[in-house]
């Protein structure tokens, strides 16, 4: 349709395998619908979904078409969207979830339509386009969603536990920064990238799977890095990995430090240096594969072998505790300094 196109009533609109529903110049509104096989949705100035919608393959999703600002995605209240474990792709400007997406284990990709910025949870953000509470992420179910943010940052503030535990992995990706903020979050899995900077201001928890953070995805370096600031605590019941290329600020620790891996190990890819204290305890091992300075004391325990790639230095006390051993690469220096 040229304007805009709705399908009400009581019945069900089915569409067959590769379907490509639009309305160009206008908005597009759905009561029940039933896609046999992939379909896609496109609508220049907004899609809503007023009743349950159910999808048997790829479902693609596109409600700001010209990227204009104006195209909304709406789930009502009461409504479904049900991929049966299929990849859902969604294109909008923001997100009005009252009602629920349904991908079981499948991938849920949200894509900002325009260059603004994205918050999740509680983050005061005036100038954010897309803004996803901790009740609609609760509202997703998927093996992994991803939020991709490619013009702007991204402000995390305040998922509790329940909001993400619907979510396998929570994949945050932007071509600028990303922070965590004013309070707490929990995830089950977290993976972050970030093409300049990640700011870890709070606590963060990720209580069935691993913790992935990479900063200055492409390597330019300058003052680009991984900034943990004000004291964090970082807990996984896996893996914890925290990468930042070295030819930039690298792992910087703006005060004390401490990070537990319950069920995993802890790795540290790029030069790592803290102000304060830090103390790592690696279930499955410690991995620090660059050079690592502590202006505190350092406390390094684990289950398993520590693996030092590079120099190690503490101001003050200097402990490798825990059952593994400690191994040193050729060369390299151990230090307490004080």
């Amino acid at each position: 349709a040229s304007d805009n196109l709705i399908f009400g009533g009581t019945g069900t609109a089915m569409f067959v395998d590769g379907a490509t529903i639009a309305s160009t110049n206008g908005t597009m509104a759905l009561n029940k619908v039933t896609a046999l096989g992939a379909i896609t949705l496109n609508a220049k100035e907004g899609i809503t979904l007023n009743d349950d919608f159910t999808g048997n393959g790829l479902t693609t999703i596109d409600a700001d078409t010209n990227s204009s600002g104006a195209g909304l995605f709406t789930i009502a209240s009461g409504a479904t969207l049900n991929t049966n474990a299929n990849t859902l792709s969604i294109t909008t400007l923001d997100v009005d979830l009252q009602g629920n997406i349904n991908a079981g284990l499948g991938d849920v990709m949200l894509m900002s339509s325009v260059a603004g910025k994205t918050q999740l949870g509680d983050a005061s953000c005036g100038s954010c386009t897309m803004n996803i509470s901790g009740s609609e992420l609760q509202n997703i179910t998927a093996g992994s969603l991803t939020v991709d943010n490619t013009g702007d940052a991204i402000f995390v503030d305040n998922i509790s536990a329940a909001n993400s535990d619907n979510i396998g992995t929570l994949i945050l990706s932007s071509a600028r920064h990303i922070q965590f903020r004013n309070n707490a979050s929990t995830f089950n899995a977290l993976t972050v990238s970030a093409t300049t900077d990640i700011y870890v201001d709070v606590d963060l928890t990720t209580d069935t799977g691993d913790m992935i953070l990479s900063a200055d995805t492409d390597a330019s370096g300058g003052a680009e890095g991984m900034f943990l600031r004000f004291g964090p605590t970082l807990t996984s019941a896996g893996d914890i990995t925290l990468s930042a290329s070295s030819n930039g600020a690298g792992i910087d620790v703006g005060a004390d430090v401490t990070m537990v891996a319950t069920g995993g190990s802890i790795t540290l890819n790029d030069d790592f240096a803290s102000s304060g204290n830090v103390d790592l305890t690696g279930a499955s091992g410690i991995n620090v594969n660059a050079a690592f300075n502590s202006g505190g004391s350092a406390t390094l325990s684990a289950g398993s072998d520590i693996n030092v790639a590079g120099d190690l230095m503490a101001s003050d006390n200097l402990i490798f505790g825990g059952t593994g051993t400690a191994m040193f690469v050729d060369g390299a220096t151990i230090a307490s300094t004080n």
